[in-house]
This record gives structure tokens, sequence and C-alpha cells, in this order.
């Protein structure tokens, strides 16, 4: 029982952890507005995003800590790893998409991803050509360094367990 709360726990922890250093690398790929910012500004982002961070790690936990309730029955221990694992995985890398995204989107329109930005989700091209086409290398470096480094992670807390 211990350790399953304990895992609870770092699950939790790992999506707080994402968020956080989204977080960061947005205002590192903002550098020259962030270091604008008075410090106090800087991390009251990170302070005040909390509530939210929380809100949405709690969401995006659901799923796992009910797989891990279910966990308790020998013979579903291993498909449950599988299949927590694998949500994991995935909702990592949609989240990191949408991380590099909301960079571009930044970076063009002055605003993060929001509901504005549904309506073009069906004209790609559209959306390139607004955008104004910047570094797809770069992004995509972003995309796969966040999803690879916590991937990883995710790996290194569910796979002993």
């Amino acid at each position: 029982m211990r350790a399953r709360l304990k895992l609870l726990l770092l699950y939790l922890l790992y999506w707080l952890t994402f968020f956080v250093a989204v977080r960061g690398v947005f205002l590192a790929f903002f550098h020259a507005q962030a270091r604008a910012l008075p410090t106090a500004i800087v991390a009251g982002t990170l302070w005040h995003g909390l509530p939210l961070d929380l809100s949405a790690s709690a969401y995006l936990s659901l799923m796992p800590f009910l797989l891990i309730a279910l966990s308790t029955l020998k013979r579903l221990t291993r498909l449950v790893a599988r299949i927590a694992l694998a949500y994991t995985v995935t909702a990592t890398a949609t989240l990191a998409l949408l991380a590099a995204a909301d960079l571009e989107i930044f970076r063009q329109w002055g605003r993060r991803i929001d509901a504005a930005v549904l309506p073009y989700l069906t004209h790609p091209k559209e959306i390139w050509a607004s955008a104004g086409g910047g570094s797809p290398w770069l992004l995509l470096s972003v995309f796969g360094a966040v999803t690879l480094g916590f991937v990883l992670l995710a790996w290194r807390i569910l796979r002993p367990r």
C-alpha cells in the first residue's frame, strides 16, 4: 500500500515537473523579453501558475491513479503498468507538441494557444502561412528534447514499479 501511495505522489510530481519545465522552456525561448522583466514577475509566473499546474497534473493523473488502484489485482499488474506507461508517453508527447506550437504562435501572434486557434486547425497550410514559417527545426528540437527527457523520466518512474 505504501509503495502505491509513493508511486501516486511521484506520478503527480512528474506532471507538475513537466509543466514547470515547459514554463521554463517558454521563458528561455523568449529570454530577451523575460530578461526585461523584474525577477519578482518572472518568479511570479511560477508561483501564480502553480494552482493551474497542480490542477492539470491532477487531471492527467486521474486515469493512472485508477489504473494503479486496479493493480492490486495480481493478474492485472503487468497490463496496468503497460497502459499507464503508454498513456503517459502519449500525453507527454501531445503536450510537448502543444508547448512547441505555443512558442511559435506566441512569437507570431503575441498570444498563447487558446480557443482562438481552434477554427484554424482544419487549415494547416493557412496556419503555417500566418505563422510566418519560422524555424521548424528549432520547434521540432524543443518538442523532441522535452518529449525524450520526460518519456525517459516516466520510464524511470513507472517501469520499476
